[in-house]
């Protein structure tokens, strides 16, 4: 399904990716789209760790504004990772988590969320955008969702710089905001063995 999705049938490090996890914490596996200059394809898809460990070799980050932090690596290292969805906490530690999924269908089933990243060697980071008022649920911390259009242009470092294209993918107006939706979900999500489908329960 990975494959159907990225529209490749290129894989690298397959072995890393053991399990399908619907709760992936950080440090752990996801898939990821990048370009490839192999004949015949443009995109193969890689498997990395989530989250960046910075220079002082302690701490994580899993997610950064679109304001650049790795200067060197936005027209050069860009990716798309392929997630079922995105898990969010209020400020509040006393409401419920929620998470960001798609309305779409994809072989009939909650189509994937294809997002904005970065990678470093074997590291990815997702981009988060500002918060859109004009939505009717929560959405700080709304991760950057690329359109299937835009997916092309953002793993194109070649012929397309992170400062022309970002604008067009921010545009608040754009229709790709009114197929997500946010659902709340239980504390469950907490706990890295909860990791089959049914972590989006709400109940």
């Amino acid at each position: 399904e990975l494959k159907d999705i990225a529209q490749t049938p290129l894989v690298l490090n397959q072995t890393k990716y053991t399990s399908c996890n619907f709760n992936i914490q950080s440090g752990g596996t996801i898939p990821v789209i990048k370009s490839t200059t192999q004949a015949e394809h443009h995109r193969i898809i890689d498997f990395k760790t989530w989250g960046l460990v910075l220079a002082d070799g302690k701490t994580r980050i899993n997610f950064s504004s679109t304001q650049p932090l790795l200067t060197d690596k936005w027209n050069k290292s860009r990716c798309v990772v392929i997630a079922s969805g995105v898990f969010a906490w209020s400020e509040n530690e006393e409401e419920s988590p929620f998470a960001f999924v798609s309305k779409e269908k994809f072989h009939e089933k909650e189509g994937p969320l294809l997002l904005a990243g970065i990678y470093s060697e074997d590291q990815v980071l997702l981009l988060t955008r500002p918060s859109i008022q004009r939505l009717n649920f929560p959405n700080y911390g709304l991760p950057l969702v690329l359109t299937p259009d835009e997916v092309d242009e953002w793993l194109d470092c070649e012929s397309y710089q992170y400062e022309q294209i970002l604008p067009d993918i921010l545009q608040e107006i754009h229709y790709k905001w009114n197929t997500i939706k946010a659902i709340k979900v239980t504390s469950r999500v907490k706990n890295p063995n909860n990791q089959a489908a049914d972590v989006y329960t709400t109940k």
